[in-house]
């Protein structure tokens, strides 16, 4: 599986969506949109970084749903 940015990957059980913006190194840099615990009209944003290869995995395990970009 090749991760490219713009691609998304969503974790229902917390409505949390993000976006890959750029890959440094092994990791993906990555905006994170999701709502505080039991308010869902109030969203957050942050950016982040984790492993690619913890990305790959959670997807393939299904923990994470995949949304490639064109």
């Amino acid at each position: 599986m090749e991760l490219k940015a713009g691609d998304m990957v969503y974790f229902e059980p917390h409505l949390a969506l993000g976006v890959l913006i750029e890959k440094r190194g092994d990791d993906w840099v990555y905006s994170l949109r999701s709502p505080p615990r039991n308010d869902v009209e109030h969203f957050m944003i942050k950016t982040d970084q984790h492993a690619e290869t913890a990305f790959i995995a959670d997807i393939e395990s299904g923990r994470l749903k995949y949304y490639a970009s064109r």
